[in-house]
């Protein structure tokens, strides 16, 4: 069973920029609660989490590549 901590990564696609990133999960909740508190709406939809850096950039890649 895998568990996301605020250590693990989650990539993100932002509709607005028409891009995807890369961050930590502890990252992407700041800055949703930052986002909550200016009563703006979210900049980024998470797409998937991952343990470790490299598969977030393996999924990442997948995704740049049509995969």
């Amino acid at each position: 069973m895998n568990i996301i901590t605020e250590d693990s990564f989650v990539v993100e696609w932002s509709p607005h920029q028409k891009e995807i990133n890369m961050v930590r999960v502890k990252d992407m909740l700041e800055a949703n609660l930052l986002q909550y508190k200016m009563n703006t709406g979210v900049a980024f939809i998470p797409l998937a989490f991952f343990q470790t850096r490299e598969e977030a950039h393996e999924f990442c890649d997948r995704l740049e590549n049509g995969g």
